[in-house]
């Protein structure tokens, strides 16, 4: 059994939060300088639970204060752009870019941005600008943009040439994966395999009882909780509510979640196929964890965990809504991205109808979504990444 090196849990993000703020407002009122205090708004932002604006209000005040450095430009237009407000974004990226024209980041923010907007041969342009100062950067979005313009050939080529010197990180095995969908490579598709998940039962660890009444007290905890955003934005998560778990949940229940996370983990790390070379088993496992709570009609698009190295979810409550009628809440594999699959795609999508205390977990890399989930009594799930630092 694989034993990782687990960094500390933090708790309570919130309190981060606040004393960020705080140092913020006091290194405002003295005019400290705009990068310095751009980093402390990025900080804030990232500590922050999910769907915040908080970022974007730091941000505003600097700019609007006349601190126009590229810095505050390129982190306020990818602040703006996580918030959903595109035209912004796209004018703070073209500030900066008038201060910075080889910006790599600042490139690829634009370059993001336009393909949003469907100008794709202007997101080409700046994305392949970028990808000469900054290929590890600039790959995954270039890649996106010539799957859309159905220029596959020169992705394979992009794929091959990226992984000879930078290795294959979450986000690069996952357009691996597509490319494989588009030229029917068997080698690259199975890397979208649903074989590559695992189903769990932390109640063959910890016993049904105690397993229920963990279960019971987190969905007390999280049906009416004012931290739950609703569909936040830069998320795949509609009709939805999500929160970190430090901020929603108690201490002592959150360390406990962490600590079930932790040994289920370790449990079947062997069973996925993730990389356990020596260099990765010491590094430093770090939990990310949060709450969704989908409510009638919610749902979750295809989507990766680029940040992850397994990712995974815990099934906190799975109303019973007829299962042998409908696959109402269920997690399904091998749905992509209507944007990146192929128009005749024919991959075959499996289902995996959870229950509750059940645990799924599978590599970072694999697309995934939900069936709209059915009925009044709402789904209660942990999702979760371990990265690897």
């Amino acid at each position: 059994m694989a034993e990782l090196n687990w960094a500390p849990f933090d708790c309570n993000p919130g309190e981060k939060v606040r004393a960020l703020e705080a140092l913020f407002t006091k290194a405002l009122a003295k005019r400290m300088d705009p990068d310095y205090l751009c980093a402390l708004a990025v900080d804030i932002g990232k500590c922050a639970p999910l769907g915040s604006n908080q970022t974007v209000l730091l941000m505003a005040e600097l700019v609007n204060r006349g601190m126009h450095t590229v810095n505050v430009w390129s982190s306020y237009g990818q602040a703006l752009r996580i918030a959903g407000r595109t035209d912004e974004a796209i004018d703070a990226a073209k500030r900066g870019l008038e201060l910075a024209p080889d910006r790599s980041d600042l490139l690829i923010l634009l370059g993001k941005l336009y393909r949003g907007a469907c100008r794709i041969d202007d997101a080409e342009s700046l994305l392949r600008k970028a990808y000469e100062k900054s290929p590890d950067q600039a790959f995954v979005p270039l890649c996106e943009v010539l799957i859309q313009q159905g220029k596959i050939g020169e992705v394979g080529e992009l794929i091959e040439t990226t992984a000879v010197y930078s290795g294959q990180s979450t986000a690069t095995k996952a357009l691996s994966g597509i490319y494989g969908l588009h030229t029917a490579n068997r080698d690259l598709l199975c890397m979208q395999n649903s074989d590559a998940m695992v189903m769990c039962s932390p109640e063959e660890l910890y016993g049904l009882e105690k397993v229920a009444s963990i279960n019971e007290e987190i969905s007390r905890c999280l049906l009416s909780h004012p931290a739950l955003v609703f569909e936040p934005e830069s998320t795949a998560t509609s009709k939805g509510r999500q929160g970190f778990i430090g901020d929603v949940l108690p201490e002592n229940l959150s360390k406990t979640v962490i600590g079930l996370i932790q040994k289920q983990v370790e449990q079947v790390i062997d069973k996925l196929p993730v990389d356990l070379s020596e260099d990765n088993l010491g590094k430093r496992a770090s939990i990310v964890c949060w709450a969704v709570v989908l409510d009638d009609g919610g749902f979750q698009r295809p989507h990766i965990h680029p940040a992850g190295w397994i990712s995974g979810v815990y099934y906190v409550s799975v109303p019973d809504t007829n299962h042998e009628l409908t696959d109402s809440g269920s997690i399904v594999f091998g749905e992509f991205p209507k944007t990146l699959a192929p128009d005749d795609c024919s991959y075959e999508r499996t289902v995996f109808r959870p229950k509750s205390g059940q645990m799924i977990l599978f590599p970072s890399y694999l697309y995934h979504s939900t069936v709209p989930h059915s009925g009044v009594e709402p789904r209660i799930c942990l999702s979760f990444d371990v990265a690897l630092s």
